[in-house]
Order: structure tokens, then C-alpha cells, then sequence
């Protein structure tokens, strides 16, 4: 990981109070102390473990967030850094002063490179914990009450993907997707974020994933799975969940016996997709359905059809060979109703 800025800042407020207590600082943390670059590591991980959902900036309607981090990004120096996050960090006390259910925390700001380029926001509390002490004799231990970083219970977190930020048709910004948090709307707000949610999107980005990864073994057929049975499985399982949800990392441990398969895909091939999204119907049957429209011919089958009842002609590649007696008996029907 390589660190470029840092900066944290405190927000102190108790749940179930208005009010909160907004503590900012001048200057940048020192990025290259081993305990930041630790800190920043432990962050990231901890948000790649969680369930991430995409979008972008709200252009209608940007907030302070969104209009700092645009100058920082024009001007990427140490002291429009620091003014990004003082700027950002103002506007979410003012959010959630009147709430009272939201709590506070510290907000660490990062600029770091890891595959990617980041630009990453972490709300994080501090928790207590117990420690071993030996006491003043040294004859036995006593426990103490100590205070850490509760890395286990991210608060809430956002990430700008900085060199996707002026791409066209990119979702460049993803959000932690945390509920039962009363600040986790207004973080949402606060960052001005837009489009969190495209579940045909999705399920298009999912098909591409599926098109782009190595089948894997099948210890039953005692080979490795083609494409087609690799997308007919994944349709299976989206299919017969209740709800047609898909959970990237359920998905990537059914199919491939490996929870982390498919994030990790996901990350190193820079691929916007959702950690947990609802599948669209009609982009769905694209993983069992082969579907095709030319020269006034509209084609639709299943995969299983394919090499059996629809075959590609060995000897023109500029033909189809399609073995249905019911279809065409079908097609001759249609075309008699129409005469």
C-alpha cells in the first residue's frame, strides 16, 4: 500500500442526544509512521470484507463533500487535503446534530494507492476491551480496561475511486452498506451520492464478470466447468433464491468453494459491481438464454439447445442449423394464419 495524505478529525457525540462536538486539526497525520500505514491497511481490508453498493456524485444537488473533494482532486496538494476533509467534516456535524439516534466517531480521511487509487473516508469508534497486567508485586496478573480502535464495527465508510472520477459512465464512488445506524442516511447525503442502486446494471456487470473468470474444478465431472455451465449454475442458484438476490460473496462460495474468489476478482480487475444487489429478470436470462437479431431473423434459445438442437454448420460459418420439427411445424402454422 502506498499512502499519500492522511488526516483525521472528531466528531463527539452521544446516541440518544442533539448536539455534538466537532474537533478539527490544521495538519495532515504523518503517512509514512508505521501505525498510520497500519491503520489505513487494517481500514481498507475491513471495508473490502463488507458489502459494498456504487454510484456517483449528485451533480443536482452536491454537498460540500462532493464540491471539496473536486478541488482537492484539481489540486492535489497537502493543504487542499486538509481543507477537503475540515470543509466535509463541518457539513456532516451540521447533518447530524439534530439526530438524535446518530452517533459520532472519528473520521479518518485517505488519499492511498492499493491496485487502485482511493480516495477513502472511514467513520470508526473506539471500543473497550480487556488487557493482562502483571501487578506491582509481579506475583500474578490483574485485568485492565483498555480502549482500541473497534476495527470489527466500521461505522460507516466511502471510497472515490480518484482515477475513475472523470470517466464517463463510471460509477467511481462506493459506499458502505450498513444498516441499523441512524447516521448511515446522512452519511449517505453527506457524501452526495447518487444512482446506489442499478440492479440491471449489476446483473449486466455480473454477466461480464462470469464471461471474464476461469471455470472452476467440478469434482464430480472430474474437469473443470465450461463457460456455459459456469453461467447456467450461477442462473440456477440467483433463480431459486426467494428473493432473486445476489450476494457476491454467497455466489462466489457456491460456485467457486471460495468466499474471497470473486471480490478479489472484482478489485484487481477494477470492476464496479455491487456486493449485494437485486437480479433484473431480463438481463438475468442472459446467463441461460442465447439471444440474437439480424437480417430480419430474431433468434432466442437456451444454452441446453445449444449443440443439439441449434447447431453452428461445420462447412458454412455463415449458417445456423436449427433440428425442430415442432418448430417448424410451428413457423409453417404461423405463416397459414396469415395467408
Amino acid at each position: 500500500m502506498i499512502i499519500n495524505r492522511v488526516a483525521i478529525h472528531e466528531i463527539e457525540k452521544l446516541q440518544g442526544k442533539t448536539g455534538s462536538t466537532l474537533t478539527l486539526f490544521d495538519n495532515a497525520v504523518d503517512h509514512t509512521d508505521e501505525k498510520v500505514i497500519r491503520l489505513i491497511t487494517e481500514l481498507n481490508n475491513r471495508y473490502r470484507n463488507r458489502i459494498e453498493i456504487y454510484g456517483v456524485f449528485d451533480k443536482e444537488e452536491p454537498t460540500a463533500f462532493h464540491t471539496s473533494f473536486d478541488h482537492y482532486y484539481k489540486d492535489q496538494k497537502d493543504k487542499i487535503f486538509v481543507k477537503f476533509t475540515k470543509s466535509a467534516c463541518r457539513d456532516l456535524k451540521s447533518r447530524i446534530d439534530s439526530v438524535a439516534g446518530a452517533k459520532g466517531g472519528y473520521l479518518i480521511f485517505a488519499h492511498y494507492e492499493m491496485n487502485q487509487n482511493f480516495v477513502g473516508v472511514f467513520l470508526v469508534r473506539n471500543t473497550t476491551g480487556i488487557s493482562f497486567r502483571k501487578n506491582t508485586k509481579g506475583d500474578k496478573f490483574d485485568l485492565d480496561n483498555v480502549q482500541h480502535i473497534d476495527f470489527e464495527n466500521l461505522a460507516m465508510a466511502c471510497r472515490v475511486n480518484v482515477e475513475a472520477y472523470d470517466k464517463p459512465d463510471v460509477r467511481y464512488l462506493s459506499f458502505l452498506n450498513k444498516t441499523g445506524d441512524e447516521t448511515s442516511d446522512y452519511f449517505a447525503r453527506w457524501i452526495s451520492s447518487s444512482d446506489l442502486e442499478s440492479n440491471k446494471e449489476d446483473t449486466q456487470q455480473l454477466f461480464s464478470l462470469f464471461n471474464q473468470v476461469s471455470p472452476p474444478y467440478d469434482d464430480d465431472l472430474k474437469r473443470n466447468l465450461t463457460k456455459q455451465e459456469l453461467m447456467e449454475r450461477a442462473y440456477g442458484l440467483i433463480k431459486t433464491h426467494p428473493k432473486k438476490t445476489v450476494n457476491i460473496r454467497n455466489l462466489s462460495e457456491q460456485l467457486f468453494h471460495n468466499s474471497e474468489y470473486l471480490p478479489n476478482f472484482i478489485l484487481q480487475n477494477n470492476i464496479a459491481i455491487n456486493g449485494e444487489f437485486k437480479s433484473h429478470a431480463s438481463s438475468l436470462r442472459r446467463f441461460a438464454y442465447v439471444k440474437a437479431k439480424a437480417d430480419e431473423v430474431e433468434l432466442s434459445f437456451s444454452f441446453k439447445a445449444l449443440n443439439k438442437t441449434v447447431v453452428f454448420d461445420p462447412n458454412d460459418d455463415g449458417q445456423l442449423i436449427i433440428k425442430s420439427r415442432r418448430l417448424v411445424e410451428l413457423v409453417k402454422l404461423s405463416i397459414e394464419e396469415e395467408e
